[in-house]
Formats: structure tokens, sequence, C-alpha cells
């Protein structure tokens, strides 16, 4: 993706003063949970809002934990797998979520073997180079996070709450 959202969480207050009575074991148990179960909630609305041609994109969202070392901080990415050994394949998604500006397809594509470039449009083909106007980006992943972050932070502390209850026993 072209940069991150960061979502910082404030005013937990009571929630940890709960966790730091508990061991360090089950702080982190607790923690990645919470973290784990936000960023999932997240994934799920970026896949609703999601525009779909083909479907690819939509799924292509993921979410990856970041380990950091000698940080406390625990870290999930909502983002697209991308490359060449992935199945579905979302290297598009910042594209479509910022647009294209006008650009110039050329009448061969570069590579081992030259191919004439050809796009569909309708039913009508068309060959040979191309003057594209650009794309109007979508803003379905601002709008995902926009709409979503509050419904995620309730789950994750849900989430927190019963987990602490569990290992609380």
């Amino acid at each position: 993706m072209a940069g991150y959202m960061n979502l910082e969480v404030k005013g937990l207050n009571k929630t940890f003063r709960a966790l730091s009575s508990l061991g360090s074991y089950i702080q982190k148990k607790a923690s990645v949970g919470m973290t784990r179960s936000t960023a999932s909630s997240l994934a799920r609305t970026v896949r609703k809002n999601c525009p779909v041609r083909t479907g690819t994109l939509k799924k292509s969202v993921r979410i990856k934990r970041i380990k950091q070392k000698r940080s406390k901080k625990i870290n999930y990415i909502v983002g697209f797998t991308y490359g060449k050994n992935v199945k579905y394949d979302g290297s598009h998604a910042v594209m479509v979520e910022f647009g294209t500006g006008r650009h110039f397809i050329p009448r061969v594509k570069k590579g081992r073997a030259p191919k004439p470039v050809r796009m569909r449009i309708g039913n009508t083909i068309i060959t040979g180079p191309i003057e594209h106007p650009g794309t109007k980006g979508k803003r379905f992943v601002t709008r995902s996070f926009e709409e979503g972050y509050r419904n995620a932070i309730t789950l994750g502390q849900r989430t927190f709450d019963r987990s602490i209850k569990k290992y609380r026993k």
C-alpha cells in the first residue's frame, strides 16, 4: 500500500489497570487477541467496501502481524497480498484507492517477447498506442477505516475483556 493509516486507541485506563494485575504471559495473550480482533474487523469492513470487478482485490485483503524486537507494541497491518507466488494479487489496490493520472500506453509491451497491447472497452477491442485519460480514486480503504474504526475498537475491547475473564479464573 502507498502508506499506513495508524489507529491508536486511548482511554482504556480501566482495562489496563485490570491488565496490570495479571501476569506478563496473560497480558500478552489478551493484548494480541484484542489487536488481532480489531484488525480483523477492519479487514472485514475493507472487504465489504471494496469495489468488485473480478473479485481479486477483495480476496487479496489480509492482516499480518508485524513483530518488532525490543518493543512491547503489538502491530497488525491490514493490507493486500501481491507478488508472483500469490493466488490473489492485489497490487493494483493503490491505483483503485487513489486513482491514476493521465498516461500513455505504448503500442508494444516491453519484455522478453513483445506483445501488442490490447484493451477491451465494452465489445470494442483497441490495439496500438493508447492515451489513457486516467481514473478517479475510489477511496474504499479510507472510507472503510472512517466507517469501521469505532466498531473495531468496541469488538477489540470485548475480546480483551473476555480473555481477561478467561485467564483470571
